[in-house]
């Protein structure tokens, strides 16, 4: 059974972040473009910070939730 993650993204001018679901077997083009659905974001202008660290893998989160 796949697991779904709900991850909350936060954009440079808001102060309130939004959910955004995908896959946990999702790649970083895929969570791309789910933020480009949810938020109409541009996949080609949007950053990915997770943690403080830019241009994040997903297999970084799965690491650090796995220490949590």
């Amino acid at each position: 059974m796949e697991t779904i993650w709900t991850i909350r993204v936060k954009t440079l001018n808001s102060e309130t972040s939004s959910p955004v679901q995908l896959a946990s077997t999702s790649s970083v083009p895929d969570l791309k473009s789910s933020i480009h659905e949810a938020l109409g974001i541009a996949t080609e202008r949007q950053r990915l910070i997770f943690r403080g660290r830019v241009g994040i893998i997903i297999v970084d989160i799965n690491r650090d939730t796995d220490k949590a």
